[in-house]
């Protein structure tokens, strides 16, 4: 068998329904918090899933924008976004 794809799955709410998109962003952040575990994303565990939907910027492009999104949702940059700050986030559909 081969291993899970590291891309979080694509979360629309045209595929799920309430309970279920909740429960698939609670798995996507968990994913990407797998290797601190800590219940924050971090600048590096958040710009993972940054680039899997379409961020392309260099290294001081990407700490402007994780600085950005941890103002918009009151997250301190250096502990990362919490659960239910990621889910702000995800569910935010303004342009960027």
């Amino acid at each position: 068998a081969s291993a899970p794809s590291a891309m979080p799955p694509r979360l629309t709410a045209a595929t799920t329904t309430t309970g279920t998109r909740s429960q698939m962003i609670e798995q996507v952040f968990l994913s990407l918090d797998e290797k601190t575990r800590d219940g924050c994303l971090d600048k590096n565990e958040l710009r993972i899933l940054a680039q899997h939907t379409g961020f392309e910027g260099d290294d001081a492009t990407w700490e402007d924008e994780y600085l950005q999104l941890c103002d918009e949702v009151g997250a301190d940059p250096r502990r990362g976004v919490t659960l239910p700050l990621f889910q702000r986030l995800v569910d935010d559909d303004s342009e960027r």
